[in-house]
């Protein structure tokens, strides 16, 4: 599948709960951070949001599929990196608001597969996560 994946288990202060375990999305061997893939896909290279979105969730799927065995889920969620808008870095046009929409509707894809979402980068996606 060449999908490589770190788990990372973690303390949940807010439900405390302790032993969650998340996985690290990697697109192939390169670990896969939000900003920096929204950046390089939409902001630089002109893809869609949508396409962007689409992207992502490919690799969700595919980590999901990745810790299942037997048609049973390994992980209680995934860990999205870099979600601080900071990575979108300096540019004409104002990503902003189309990102910070785009790691939402994310966050509640991963929702609906009935997982966790362990944001990092940013304090306003806590209450999505």
């Amino acid at each position: 599948m060449g999908v490589v994946l770190r788990i990372i288990c973690c303390l949940f202060l807010r439900d405390l709960v302790v032993g969650m375990v998340f996985a690290y999305l990697h697109n192939g061997s390169r670990p896969f951070g939000l900003g920096s893939s929204f950046r390089e896909f939409v902001v630089e290279k002109g893809l869609s949001v949508d396409r962007w979105v689409g992207m992502v969730l490919i690799l969700v799927n595919r980590t999901v599929e990745a810790y299942s065995v037997g048609g049973r889920g390994l992980i209680t969620g995934v860990f999205l990196d870099e979600a601080d808008p900071g990575y979108l870095g300096r540019c004409d046009k104002c990503f902003v608001g189309e990102y910070v929409d785009a790691v939402i509707r994310i966050i509640s894809a991963v929702h609906r597969l009935d997982l966790k979402v362990l944001v990092n980068g940013v304090r306003g996606f806590a209450q999505y996560g």
